[in-house]
């Protein structure tokens, strides 16, 4: 079995996250009041005398330009959710309700839960009720930041067009070589090039791990005793797991 693994890089993962909050929090305090979130966060960030708006149901738009929610992100987004606010009692209801407002335009679960999905992979592997205040955080301040972009009109000046070309230049070599590349290099090649890698590598041990992770000591201790009593370890998983990255998988952490 491998040595465990040293938890630095999600220490440093977080620290640099930290950063980059703290610099555009203090952008937006210079430049622009923001509003108050509108509602009870998934890790039990509340804002007081408020409550969830458009519970029940997915948000059509968020009246900023990014694409609407599909009906598989609010559910996914919803067991997420609740799974993150199981630990402190937070009711979360099912849909993409909206949980902040910036100059009036609204910001939902959705948005913040895509935003943790382009997060780096080791803050990704944080408690959910960890990661999700500071995903909406900084939605919201990168929220601030666009609507003074988009209000400054930009769209002609000269540095922006210039940066666009540029863009648009590295994007068409990019798009040819890939070409390229599919032209030259078949399946059958990645195929004969895998087998012969794996081939040469010496003999791995491997170890498959599963959990249920659940609340408190009780619970645990409940589960062990069907698990003793021959119930299936997947189902048990999928039915009282707190984790929603593996539950539906029974449990395996790969």
């Amino acid at each position: 079995m491998s040595e465990p693994k040293s938890n630095l890089p999600i220490v440093i993962g977080v620290a640099a996250l930290a950063v980059v909050l703290g610099g555009a929090g203090y952008y937006v305090s210079n430049n622009m009041k923001k509003e108050e979130p509108a509602v009870a966060s998934a890790a039990g960030d509340t804002a007081p005398a408020q409550t969830e708006e458009s519970s029940s149901a997915t948000a059509s738009s968020n009246n900023a330009g990014e694409p609407a929610a599909t009906p598989e992100e609010a559910e996914e987004t919803t067991k997420s959710a609740q799974a993150a606010g199981a630990f402190n009692g937070v009711e979360v209801k099912p849909g993409n309700p909206v949980v902040a407002k910036v100059d009036g335009k609204d910001i939902s679960r959705v948005d913040v839960f895509r935003y943790i999905k382009m997060m780096p992979a080791n803050v990704q592997q944080l408690p959910p009720s960890t990661v999700y205040p500071l995903a909406l955080e900084q939605v919201i301040n990168t929220r601030i930041v666009q609507n003074k972009a988009e209000s400054s009109k930009l769209e002609n000046d000269a540095e922006v067009a210039q940066q666009m070309a540029l863009a648009k230049q590295q994007i068409i070599r990019g798009i040819y070589i890939q070409r390229e590349i599919d032209k030259q290099i078949s399946d059958s090649d990645l195929k004969a090039k895998y087998d012969e890698a794996v081939g040469k590598a010496p003999d791995t041990k491997e170890i498959k791990a599963a959990h249920i992770l659940v609340a408190d000591k009780e619970k645990a201790q409940e589960l062990i005793k069907k698990l003793k009593d021959g119930e299936d370890f997947a189902k048990l998983a999928a039915a009282n797991s707190a984790d929603p990255g593996n539950k539906d998988k029974g449990g395996e952490l790969g």
